[in-house]
């Protein structure tokens, strides 16, 4: 899906990352811990490949791109990037962490160490413990270029048959050029974000709308798309809003979500906006007679898993055209739509129809209805 991938609007008269570390133990309901991985099943495993999800949801997951220290690559000939088979970056995720054999993502190879959400032309979102200004990981400000961070669209399988990628071509790399704003949790809490500017601007991609009002609430129904264990990415679906704890620059979802997924968006199901970012959760593993197995917690057990809201770092984000859209989609389905007239929806153009449906209403049957934004 080369080129430019333009959004249109159908008018109706047409932690987590690597410096998280293993906390000693679980969380109680309602606490926080700025070190814990954010990792567990809730319930059932509501975790999906990307080729397995809506239209709609795949083409934003082609703008949720993976974090790489440098460390984590290799330089290949012609300019690509491939995944380093030396370190813990390139090995199994049974491997790297003693997995009992069977357990989910046993075989899958580990490459990222974070998320991020693309949310303009060369701006991509992340939690802020995945930049950390030590200069130590994800690296935006080391003078040699080669050794700064790496951002990579496209790490997911396209279909069943497929293998994950572990070489990228260099129209899908992008290096970090500066940290524009963030903040990363110490043990006192506070945010934990980051805005980095990329060295140039992405292309084939659409940045994501994120939701400025802040109007979530317990019980709204979320999903999330990142690179579990820095694997190729993934959607936890079947999630929902759990608390909104008063004052705090968070909320708590029962999203399925690994170390790795840190950074990655969390969406409104209903609309589409990013709603916040991964953070934090509870502990991940639990000692199997094999080796290491996956915590599952009831539905509604365990600390859940931490979303930092975008309070702190909204005004730095620009309006992007999917927003734009989203809004007088938005606009039109509270004022209503003529009878017999067509709702609106947002068309990604590239994407083989993938579509933002109508909340009522037919779609339109005419492309000459169609409006550019």
């Amino acid at each position: 899906m080369g080129g430019h991938n333009a959004i249109k609007f159908l008018h109706p008269a047409a932690v987590l990352g690597a410096f998280v570390l293993f906390s000693p133990g679980p969380l109680r309901a309602g606490e926080r811990n700025p070190r814990i991985i954010p990792a567990a099943i809730y319930g059932n495993l509501d975790n999906r490949e990307i080729y397995e999800t809506e239209p709609a949801r795949r083409e934003l997951a082609r703008s949720v791109p993976a974090l790489f220290p440098a460390g984590n690559l290799s330089h290949e000939s012609g300019g690509a990037y491939a995944i380093k088979l030396s370190t813990k970056s390139g090995k199994t995720v049974g491997e790297a962490y003693g997995m009992s054999p069977g357990e989910k993502f046993f075989d899958q190879i580990i490459g990222a160490d974070c998320s991020g959400a693309l949310v303009g032309d060369d701006l991509v979102l992340t939690a802020g413990h995945c930049v950390p200004k030590s200069g130590r990981g994800f690296n935006c400000e080391s003078a040699d270029r080669e050794e700064r961070g790496k951002v990579i669209f496209g790490f997911f399988r396209g279909g069943a048959g497929d293998i994950p990628p572990k070489v990228f071509p260099e129209r899908d790399v992008y290096l970090c050029e500066r940290i524009i704003t963030s903040a990363n949790r110490d043990d006192k809490g506070g945010p934990d974000y980051a805005l980095i500017q990329l060295d140039r601007k992405v292309t084939g991609r659409i940045p994501l709308a994120i939701n400025r009002a802040g109007s979530i609430f317990p019980g709204d129904k979320v999903f999330s798309i990142a690179y579990p264990f820095g694997i190729s990415a993934r959607i936890a679906e079947n999630a929902q809003v759990r608390r909104m704890p008063g004052g705090e620059p968070y909320y708590t979802t029962d999203l399925d979500s690994f170390r790795g997924a840190s950074g990655g968006p969390v969406f409104n199901a209903g609309t589409l906006r990013i709603e916040g970012l991964v953070t934090s959760g509870d502990r991940e593993f639990a000692r199997g007679m094999n080796g290491t197995v996956l915590r599952i917690f009831p539905q509604d057990g365990g600390a859940g898993t931490g979303v930092d809201k975008l309070d702190p770092v909204k005004d730095f984000i620009p309006v992007t055209e999917m927003e734009k859209a989203l809004d007088a989609k938005e606009k039109t389905d509270r004022d209503g739509t003529p009878s017999g007239s067509a709702a609106p929806a947002i068309y990604f153009q590239n994407s083989d129809g993938a579509r933002i449906p109508a909340v009522h209403g037919p779609a339109p049957a005419r492309r000459d209805a169609e409006l550019s934004v």
